[in-house]
């Protein structure tokens, strides 16, 4: 059977687009993973977990979601996330659980790609791992409580 250049490139298309589905599948179920066992969903952007491994930390993470391709659509997505820091931030000055929280934290591919929003939301870069290209953004707790809770 003769195949085509073009056919040939159709299907290294789809198998680029399979390959990205199925890493995107599997960091979905990542997420799913952790939010079953220990997260709290805060709104449809964002949930949070209080971490085991770093006690006095919270871990927070952005639900996958589509935030548009005009500016406006973008702002409305970093509306749902910035709303969702003040929930948190509500949580966080009157849950009794979470008395003894000291630090909000997001480590994340999304940190290392776009640090400089992660600083305009009031949040340090402070570690980076190249091989997996991912970076930690940590807030202490009264400068989160300063930045989204009620005197912020």
């Amino acid at each position: 059977m003769h195949c085509t250049r073009d056919a040939v490139a159709r299907y290294n298309q789809f198998m680029e687009k399979f390959e990205q589905l199925k890493k995107t599948l599997k960091t979905a179920r990542q997420e799913s993973y952790m939010f079953v066992q220990n997260g709290v969903r805060i709104n449809e952007a964002l949930w949070y977990h209080v971490s085991k491994e770093y006690p006095g930390e919270i871990g927070i993470h952005l639900f996958a979601m589509d935030i548009g391709k005009t500016f406006a659509e973008s702002k409305v997505a970093l509306g749902l996330y910035r709303q969702g820091l003040s929930e948190l931030a509500l949580r966080i000055e009157t849950d009794p659980e979470l008395a003894d929280i000291t630090q909000v934290s997001g480590w994340s591919k999304l940190v290392y790609e776009h640090p400089r929003l992660l600083t305009s939301l009031g949040f340090q870069v402070t570690k980076k791992d190249e091989s997996k290209k991912e970076a930690l953004a940590v807030m202490s707790r009264e400068d989160f409580l300063k930045e989204y809770g009620k005197q912020g």
